[in-house]
């Protein structure tokens, strides 16, 4: 009884109907669950499922014997969706032997290249090697590989993705 005089005097003293005092209690009743299978996830689970996995496999292949103290070394703790989000860095371009008139292996000629050669490019999707080739038929080739930044879409930061790999021929 005493959690209902409470509940009442939230509602007085926000302003709030009934039923938006019940949405709100349900928010943070989800808000307090979710909480806390993150908690139980995190803490439940120290390592990735499939070490306890292998683990399983190499007891079941091998039975143990009093003698047999070497274990396995363990993994990296079990990583969360934010860990696995980080950036990696790229691997620089592989380049082919110079013969003449060649250029980098995933270098493209922006000058040249169609729709689907300039969709290969880092962070370049159908939309935007349509407007490539577009802005390229209708002001001529380009004079120089900053000169994308002018289509929509591509700013500095993504130029910065695709000097590597863009040639003007």
């Amino acid at each position: 009884m005493g959690w209902q005089r409470h509940y009442y005097r939230l509602q007085q003293r926000l302003a709030l109907t009934r039923r938006e005092t019940h949405s709100l209690a349900l928010v943070l009743l989800f808000l307090a669950g979710g909480l806390a299978i993150r908690h139980l996830r995190y803490h439940l689970l120290p390592y990735d499922p499939a070490y306890y996995a292998e683990i399983d496999r190499l007891a079941a292949a091998q039975p143990a014997t009093a003698a047999d103290t070497s274990m396995t070394p363990r993994p990296a703790p079990y990583t969360t969706v934010l860990d696995s989000t980080r950036p990696v860095a790229a691997d620089p371009p592989a380049e082919r032997p110079s013969s003449g008139n060649q250029v980098p292996f995933h270098t493209v000629r922006i000058n040249s290249a169609t729709a689907a050669e300039l969709e290969r490019l880092p962070r370049i999707g159908p939309k935007t090697a349509e407007r490539i080739v577009a802005f390229r038929d209708t002001n001529g080739p380009f004079r120089r590989p900053e000169d994308l930044m002018l289509i929509r879409g591509i700013g500095e930061k993504t130029f910065e993705g695709l000097r590597a790999y863009v040639v003007v021929d």
